[in-house]
């Protein structure tokens, strides 16, 4: 069970234990949780970090969407996200998404999947829940998002998706947002960029 919870998720079958273990083994640190899932795909292993600096993500939108995000959550452990302002984040909206979890971090629905990453991925993901997104990269996206609501701690993420499915590879960041200790948003910043060897 990840930290946090209150006992009450159970997962909805054999896969769903699997994807929450690689969860768990990700919140306590373990950066390979996720290997195996790209070693399945025929993929690079994705490359990731807890709390990253602005030198370690070596991307000036990135740099701007973890500035942003520490400014807003000043002295806190995460922003409220009342502090999601289109206004305030003008620029920057149409590499982002907006997630909302569902069930203490069993699924996400996605309330906003930005217009570059639509532009650029050719699917507009926005109302879909990330359970039935058509990639079989769901299941990386789940463990990132479960880990990152039950840490409460940016996560950053390098992946290249199997060749036949998109030619880029993807930086991602993913930001939490809460009032007191429970996460009720997550915040994805999302660059394509060159494809890993």
């Amino acid at each position: 069970m990840c930290p946090g919870t209150t006992g009450k998720r159970i997962p909805v079958d054999e896969q769903d234990q699997i994807l929450w273990a690689m969860a768990e083994r990700l919140v306590d640190g373990d950066l390979n949780a996720c290997d195996a899932l790209f070693h399945a795909l025929a993929a690079p292993m994705p490359a990731l970090a807890w709390n990253p600096d602005n030198k370690g993500m070596d991307q000036d939108y990135l740099s701007q969407v973890l500035n942003w995000w520490l400014v807003q959550k000043g002295n806190a452990a995460m922003p409220s996200p009342g502090t999601i302002d289109p206004v305030g984040l003008r620029g920057l909206l149409g590499n982002l998404m907006i997630l909302e979890p569902i069930d203490e971090g069993q699924d996400f629905y996605m309330r906003l999947y930005g217009s570059n990453v639509t532009s650029h991925s050719h699917h507009d993901l926005t109302g879909q829940k990330v359970s039935e997104i058509w990639t079989p990269l769901r299941d990386y996206f789940l463990v990132n998002y479960r880990a990152v609501y039950h840490r409460r701690e940016p996560l950053y993420s390098l992946h290249t998706p199997p060749v036949q499915i998109n030619f880029s590879a993807w930086k991602r960041l993913i930001l939490p947002f809460g009032d007191g200790q429970t996460v009720t948003r997550l915040m994805v910043g999302i660059c394509p960029t060159e494809r890993q060897e």
